[in-house]
């Protein structure tokens, strides 16, 4: 675990948070330390853990992905701390409000996608 990159997950669908889980963990770069099923959950995750990544869906019970952006920008942890909104939905009003709240990326389904533009960022 050693210089991995630590990463909370959000994502209200357990499958999809599973899934995404095992992807990330299986590139050896990542160890996932935080997996919640809400933003609420999402953001006490992130307060405790100070992950070096955020992952989120838009759609999340109690407090959406656009909430935890809101909060984090609120406490100017965006500023360090990039966050990957993922979505299927590609509106572009949603695209731009994850932009002007800060959000590093806003990636479509599928996952994969979003941890290889990651990489390429951040190289």
């Amino acid at each position: 675990m050693e210089n991995r990159i630590k990463v909370v997950l959000a994502d209200a669908n357990e499958n999809f948070r599973t899934m995404r889980q095992q992807t990330i963990e299986n590139t050896g770069e990542f160890d996932v330390v935080g997996s919640a099923g809400d933003g609420a959950e999402a953001w006490k995750m992130i307060e405790r853990e100070r992950p070096q990544l955020v992952i989120t869906d838009v759609i999340l019970p109690e407090l959406d992905g656009f909430g935890v952006l809101e909060l984090m920008k609120r406490r100017r942890w965006l500023e360090e701390l990039p966050v990957i909104v993922i979505s299927a939905e590609s509106d572009v009003s949603y695209i731009q409000r994850a932009y002007d709240l800060g959000a590093t990326d806003f990636i479509g389904r599928p996952f994969n996608a979003a941890i290889a533009q990651w990489r390429v960022r951040n190289t």
